[in-house]
């Protein structure tokens, strides 16, 4: 038997033994593709529901072995069916009376398989040759012609096109995924024109995403190209402008250098945290700091980014000030880097749930912002924060005050939505006003109706919250009572219940039932790695996920894959991140106190492997109810934050330390347990517990 390779990821393409394959129907590649991706043993029955569901039973079995006779004969196979001691190693197909398979062992090659194995490798290299991983990344990227099946379509056999759809969906998020960490390596290597050519057909397979769009742009501007980047610009534009409806992000358009960055409330505030993510998600891929800064500077910076090092190998150490003095500088590296970046492009500093930042991060913001309005550099800073927090902290409160008394400050209060803004959002997902193409928008006016009725349940669930309409439409897509036609446009099926009649339930009730009924969708594993991204909190790594959850890569690629099907995680540079804070509360919730503590007990040790910040293991120490852990971790996080010149994140670590050790003298002590002595507790002389500042 000669070789068979299978070409599914554009027009499907299949040969054997170097001749190509043209199959009677398209039902005969639909069954090879399905049983060759799939893998694994299909009985007859389920073959045959999948492929002629309408027909009967006996149809429904001849039409399987007209199937199955086609495909010996386009394969020059054999009969064997019912064979049950015959060893077929060469044989693609293994027929038995009850059910079907791909033969695994037999001699084949399939662009999924490629496309696969390169997808793992862009989502976990961390150390091996680079021109290895490019090789095996170039070869994917190769394979990828289009969509999975494309121009295949079996209308009488809709849980087959449901399948179509999933695999479509997946193999193209992978197929991304390669793109992007593709290009992103070759622009790293220094190989700008390979970059160019990845990208450039990076955007003609996936001509709505706007990250492609950007690389391009950057990559032409990269190479003195700017009339091509113009020119690449202005087709991303009208391809929105046509396919949507829409204009370019706000990114594209004015053509800043955005430095993005999240608080987070399970990162207990650590020093810098925010300002170190932005930066280090920015300059990471810069081919020679020193064009930004002096190596004297750069020394400064490397406090925070000590990957600086690494890159500039003979950069000199810091120099040796007094603690007010040391931070002062430490600020101005920071303003003078800001400045750098600002001399090539308009900055934007994003900060997302700022309410959540460490104090040492808004003290060198408002230094920084200063020192960028002194000389006008168009450097613009955007921080969200929750209302409610920033009504109850005065420290926050004061920060943004002083801030207003040096600069052009702007408060924009977000609302949620009234009626009449939910009625137009959801008059355009479902085309109202649209009637259907040849009958004269015949039934419209019904359709109008039934939507306004449904907007109005939907305004009265959620309070017109953005976040809580869009995930009411994600369950209902979850259910299947939303679909697309071919334009695109949401349809309702006409007998989709409206529940008017039983009383809108408030709203923190409600999405708390939105976000369970989510989850309990889940399959066994996704809920265990959802719950393993709550204990370990935003920008969690796949294996620490993975040790965390104790479950296997297999395992956990496959829950990984249905939690960002799903919505629920979303992954941007290797990392994870909840789509909303209030499903990482929920999956939280879901797991009960017990499971908490265990799962946060394998939190710490995986983060300490990693060598994680102490006050990152403390927390979770604290959590897994381990106190005298707690108490040693709490003590070196202080100690960390002292040396980072941040005096009042310092002494909340010892305060917390200081609590612990009260708790432990408190409560009876077991045999063995230490005893902690109170002057491990004392603090430097020179903090100041009134203001946090050095003396």
């Amino acid at each position: 038997m000669g070789r068979l390779i299978l070409r599914l990821l554009g027009t499907p393409e299949v040969s054997h033994a170097e001749q190509p394959i043209t199959f009677q129907t398209r039902k005969v590649l639909a069954l090879l593709a399905y049983l060759a991706v799939e893998q694994g043993v299909h009985s007859r029955d389920k073959i045959t529901a999948l492929l002629w569901p309408e027909s009967d039973e006996e149809r429904g079995k001849a039409s399987l072995r007209r199937a199955l006779a086609y495909l010996r004969e386009n394969l020059h196979e054999p009969s064997h069916e019912g064979s049950r001691h015959v060893s077929l190693p060469s044989t693609h197909m293994l027929i038995e009376h009850h059910t079907l398979s791909f033969n695994l062992a037999s001699d084949f090659e399939i662009d999924t398989q490629t496309l696969q194995t390169a997808f793992t490798l862009a989502r976990r290299r961390s150390s091996g040759d680079l021109r290895t991983h490019l090789a095996h990344l170039q070869m994917a990227a190769s394979c990828y012609r289009g969509n999975f099946l494309n121009g295949l379509s079996l209308p009488d056999a809709p849980d087959f096109e449901d399948w179509l759809l999933l695999q479509r969906e997946s193999w193209r998020r992978q197929a991304n995924t390669v793109f992007d960490r593709l290009s992103q390596w070759q622009t790293e290597a220094g190989e700008l024109e390979n970059a160019l050519e990845t990208t450039t057909r990076w955007v003609e397979y996936d001509l709505l995403n706007e990250m492609a769009h950007t690389r391009l742009m950057q990559l032409h501007s990269a190479l003195g190209d700017r009339v091509d980047a113009l020119r690449a610009f202005e087709r991303c534009r009208a391809i929105l402008e046509r396919e949507l409806s829409a204009e370019p992000s706000s990114e594209i358009t004015q053509g800043a250098d955005v430095l993005e960055a999240r608080a987070f409330e399970t990162g207990s505030r650590l020093p810098y945290q925010p300002l170190v993510e932005a930066l280090r998600s920015r300059l990471e891929g810069e081919q020679d700091l020193q064009t930004l800064l002096s190596d004297v500077w750069l020394a400064e910076l490397a406090r925070l980014l000590p990957e600086f090092r690494e890159q500039v190998p003979d950069l000199p150490s810091p120099l040796s000030l007094g603690e007010a003095e040391a931070r002062t500088r430490l600020f101005e590296a920071v303003a003078r880097l800001g400045r750098a970046l600002a001399r090539r492009a308009p900055v934007v500093l994003f900060i997302d749930d700022a309410q959540w930042a460490d104090v040492a991060s808004l003290d060198v913001l408002q230094y920084a912002s200063r020192r960028w309005a002194t000389v006008h550099l168009p450097v613009f800073l955007l921080c969200t924060f929750r209302s409610d927090d920033l009504a109850s902290s005065v420290a926050l409160a004061d920060w943004l005050s002083s801030l207003e008394q040096n600069l052009p400050v702007r408060r924009q209060t977000l609302i949620s939505l009234t009626f009449e803004e939910t009625l137009r959002l959801v008059q355009s997902l479902f085309g109202a006003g649209k009637g259907t193409p040849g009958d004269g928008g015949e039934g419209q006016p019904e359709k109008d109706e039934s939507i306004e009725a449904w907007s109005k349940w939907l305004f009265a669930e959620t309070r017109g919250h953005p976040f809580f309409l869009i995930e009411h439409l994600k369950l209902l897509a979850d259910r299947k009572g939303l679909f697309h036609d071919e334009a695109g446009t949401v349809l309702m099926p006409p007998d989709l219940s409206m529940p008017q009649a039983a009383a809108p339930s408030p709203l923190p009730a409600s999405v708390r039932d939105l976000i369970h009924a989510r989850l309990t969708r889940l399959s066994h594993h996704a809920l265990t790695l959802c719950v393993a991204a709550a204990v370990l909190g935003d920008g969690c790594t796949f294996d620490q996920l993975c040790r965390v959850a104790d479950i296997n890569d297999n395992q956990g690629l496959s829950a990984l894959d249905e939690l960002l099907t799903r919505g629920l995680l979303q992954e941007t540079g290797g990392r994870c991140f909840f789509a909303h804070d209030s499903i990482r509360a929920g999956a939280y919730a879901e797991a009960g106190e017990i499971r908490r503590r265990v799962l946060h007990r394998r939190a710490l040790e995986t983060l300490q492997a990693a060598s994680a910040s102490p006050t990152e293991l403390a927390q979770h120490a604290l959590a897994a109810g381990l106190p005298d852990a707690a108490t040693r971790l709490s003590i070196a996080a202080g100690d960390a934050a002292m040396r980072l010149f941040a005096a009042r994140d310092a002494i909340a670590q010892y305060e917390q330390a200081r609590q612990l050790v009260r708790r432990s003298h408190e409560s009876p002590q077991p045999s063995g347990r230490r005893t902690w002595s109170f002057r491990w507790l004392s603090c430097p002389s020179s903090i100041s517990s009134s203001g946090g500042h050095t003396s």
